[in-house]
């Protein structure tokens, strides 16, 4: 098997990344101070279960060049992303350039839309920016989840660090919310204008994606893909399909009891099948989304026709009935193989 991705950390940049955000997060205060109090524009958070499409969905709204987000290089300054924001447009905005001596990203490139386990190629891509969030909710592994800990939150920080990002391209902001799985409810209640995408793929086709993630990762089936979700400890001593069935199980089903106590308004449910096929539907969608909160992309859609849906089996028969036998043990759902 090829060297695993967790193998291919780089533990020299995570302190060279931790002493430079510690170093500007004073300044980063003292600009944001001045931001306004909170975004003007609605923003979008994309979430779903780990596999299930949701940096493919970022990458299209990146891509659009509507929307403002946290990139690979927007991201390193997890600590000060306004300051990251401004350091970026110097490098990329033709307005700022001095006879192209910085050369422009590209979106349009077949490259802009490869991931490898959520991680995206290049410095300009949609990255899942979970050290900014860790870092506004003081997730450590001990209380990653102490939701109750998101009361205690500086939430007028938090807005003004929003807008002032959003105010360097005056652009609308999208993030990746998988990691904020459950927090969409708090998110929507400190930020009134959100817009949730919630991105669903179908059951067998996003386990077997988790299941392959855990031998891409670790080289490991038995080894826990992602982070730890609250039900980690009663599935970690069960077998691989279990824990796989449980992390997308428990998952989705606290996403959608969030989202039943959010107005529609305010998200919009997205098959990633769907999705692939046209995703120009989805732009219609969040445009009327824009619309109810008296706001326009300003654009017709001259995105990508489709996508390729990479559902296919391709795990071992016995693999793909265990982990269909297990997630109808926990959710009663049959899947047809």
């Amino acid at each position: 098997m090829s060297k695993s991705i967790e193998k291919q950390a780089n533990p020299k940049l995570t302190g060279y990344l931790s002493e430079l955000n510690n170093l500007l997060i004073s300044t980063e205060v003292e600009a944001i101070s001045h931001a306004p109090a909170t975004p003007r524009h609605p923003v979008v958070f994309v979430a779903g279960v780990p596999r299930s499409g949701v940096t493919l969905v970022m990458q299209w709204l990146a891509a659009s060049g509507l929307f403002s987000y946290p990139s690979n290089l927007i991201a390193r300054f997890y600590k000060a992303p306004y300051l990251g924001a401004r350091i970026q447009r110097m490098l990329t905005d033709p307005e700022l350039a001095v006879r192209g001596e910085v050369p422009l990203p590209g979106t349009t490139s077949d490259d802009f839309f490869i991931s490898e386990l959520g991680q995206t190629r290049g410095l300009f891509a949609p990255n899942s920016f979970y050290s900014f969030w860790d870092h506004i909710f003081g997730i450590t592994q001990k209380n990653e989840f102490a939701i109750g800990k998101d009361k205690t939150i500086d939430v007028a920080y938090l807005r003004s660090e929003l807008a002032a990002f959003e105010s360097v391209l005056d652009r609308p902001l999208a993030f990746h919310a998988v990691k904020l799985y459950r927090r969409l409810n708090y998110l929507k209640h400190i930020l009134p204008n959100v817009i949730i995408l919630y991105v669903t793929r179908k059951p067998l086709y996003n386990m077997q994606s988790l299941y392959e993630a855990r031998l891409k990762q670790s080289g490991k089936a038995t080894a826990w893909f992602s982070w730890k979700i609250p039900e980690y400890n009663d599935l970690s001593g069960l077998s691989p399909y279990k824990q796989v069935a449980g992390q997308f199980h428990y998952m989705r089903s606290e996403m959608e009891r969030q989202l039943a106590d959010i107005p529609l308004a305010h998200y919009i449910p997205i098959e990633y099948e769907t999705f692939c096929k046209s995703p120009e539907r989805t732009w219609t969608e969040l445009n009327k989304s824009f619309n109810h909160f008296g706001f326009t992309l300003h654009r017709d859609y001259t995105g990508p026709r489709q996508f390729v849906v990479h559902n296919r089996k391709r795990l071992d028969k016995v693999v793909l009935q265990r982990l269909a036998a297990a997630y109808f043990a926990l959710s009663g759902k049959k899947i047809s193989l």
